[in-house]
């Protein structure tokens, strides 16, 4: 299952230095389900080093389904990541593509565009 502790992208490793530019980035908050695709978004945020926290939905109580959570992502899935300034992003192809572009030294998306084009056909 995915930790429920906030990371920094570091697991196991000394934490970054201040004069880092991922750590004055915003925290980012992932809403997960275990046994579902979102773990793809988990993994892609550790590979590109970024802070996040997670927030399990509960799908063997319906979690999803209820209005707290359909208040948050009128959808009612997972994943669904949340900026520091409240915006609300769904969909994992999405959300990966995000990762990438504001993590770009991550390694996430290949420069040339007719390979990121190929990485992408696979996403969606």
């Amino acid at each position: 299952s995915m930790p429920s502790r906030i990371s920094t992208g570091q697991t196991g490793a000394k934490r970054k230095p201040i004069s880092d530019p991922f750590e004055r980035l915003a925290m980012l908050t992932l809403h997960y389900a275990t046994g579902t695709i979102s773990i793809a978004v988990a993994i892609a945020l550790e590979e590109a080093g970024l802070p996040y926290e997670t927030i399990k939905v509960d799908f063997a109580s319906a979690e999803q389904t209820q209005a707290p959570y359909l208040a948050l992502n009128p959808k009612g899935r997972v994943p669904l990541l949340v900026l520091e300034d409240g915006t609300r992003l769904t969909e994992t192809g999405a959300l990966l593509d995000y990762i990438a572009a504001i993590a770009p030294g991550g390694g996430l998306l290949p420069e040339d565009p007719v390979l990121a084009a190929h990485v992408r056909g696979v996403m969606y």
